[in-house]
């Protein structure tokens, strides 16, 4: 996992709790589902306790 800094108190303690979007694309009939185009997951920080999505 890459490193996240909170935007908040500046602390590399942040970790990722869910994926929280997922923007949905074309139908794709050779795998017979919907394409994920872009996620956005939300993160919290151990340090202040904040939520943020990035």
């Amino acid at each position: 996992m890459f490193a996240k800094f909170c935007p908040f108190c500046g602390k590399e303690t942040v970790s990722s709790t869910r994926p929280a979007y997922i923007e949905i694309g074309e139908w794709d009939e050779h795998a017979d589902k919907w394409e994920e185009e872009y996620g956005v997951s939300e993160y919290v920080c151990s340090e202040c306790n904040c939520r943020f999505f990035a």
